[in-house]
């Protein structure tokens, strides 16, 4: 992992270099544009820190990461969320089409989706796209504009939780509005920094996750970046997310530092005491469908 912390010192979405500093945390600059107003983390990964971050020790979590620590655990949880996102996508895309996630990691979103759509998925984590490979999904390994669907027309691009991960959004979303096809649809997850829980915790937000968290969008500026890649903004919404007490639990213990609470967390786990699955909603997390113009 690199120790040094290389600074973008430009916006990621307007490309503006006039900037403020919100806060520092751990090191990293959260600061904001004066520009467009995004919100992000004044930082500049490489290729190799994204691949290295994003290996099997981020879904396999010994506190470290702020990942998951048993990604395979949090899947059936997974599967309630995102049964609730394939119906709203069908509200938009009739069955039959094609969608493409990117960002798919080990591809439980696809599995679900391949009921009503031809699937196909990008990932960047060789770990995450081995494991979906291994469930017979056709998922490429590697960066968005290395895959080999340049060339296609999806009816649906899904990012689920992605976009603050992307180094690059708009030249991203860019790239993307080439492959949906006309009225063809984009949608994505991703936290709401104008939220009332983000504005009331500050630097402590949950999803002031550094250094994963790259941007940090509202509802402005996600519509803002996907206007200027070409797509028109239908919907925002809030829907529920499902999560196990394992999961809350440990993230609040490796995001908040509460290294003292691992050792009765290891103790819980072992005795399967987490497994509850709880459905959560603080409303900071956006749901965003957007259509590209004709």
């Amino acid at each position: 992992m690199e120790n040094t912390i290389e600074k973008l010192n430009r916006c990621r979405v307007c490309g503006g270099r006039d900037h403020s500093i919100l806060f520092v945390k751990g090191g990293y600059e959260v600061a904001k544009c004066g520009n467009c107003g995004l919100v992000f983390l004044n930082f500049a990964p490489s290729d190799r820190f994204l691949s290295d971050y994003y290996a099997e020790d981020f879904f396999n979590d010994s506190g470290t990461k702020d990942g998951y620590s048993d990604y395979k655990e949090e899947a059936v949880n997974l599967e309630r969320t995102f049964r609730r996102r394939i119906d709203i996508l069908k509200r938009y895309q009739e069955k039959g089409g094609t969608l493409l996630d990117v960002g798919c990691a080990t591809g439980e979103f696809m599995k679900l989706a391949a009921e009503y759509w031809n699937v196909y998925g990008v990932e960047i984590s060789s770990y995450a796209s081995r494991a979906a490979g291994e469930k017979g999904l056709n998922v490429f390994n590697g960066k968005l504009e290395q895959s080999p669907y340049l060339n296609s027309g999806f009816n649906v691009v899904t990012l689920w939780d992605t976009i603050e991960h992307v180094a690059q959004p708009l030249e991203t979303m860019r790239l993307i509005s080439r492959i949906v096809k006309p009225k063809g649809i984009v949608a994505l997850t991703t936290g709401d920094v104008g939220s009332f829980v983000s504005r009331a915790c500050g630097r402590y937000w949950h999803l002031y996750n550094i250094p994963q968290h790259l941007s940090y969008f509202d509802k402005g500026t996600i519509t803002d970046l996907l206007k200027r890649s070409g797509f028109k903004t239908v919907e925002i919404a809030y829907p529920a997310l499902n999560f196990t007490l394992d999961y809350l639990l440990f993230r609040s213990i490796t995001f908040y530092n509460l290294k003292f609470a691992l050792p009765a967390y290891k103790k819980f786990t072992h005795k399967g005491l987490l497994n509850s699955n709880i459905k959560i909603n603080l409303f900071d997390v956006m749901l965003v469908i957007a259509q590209k113009d004709a």
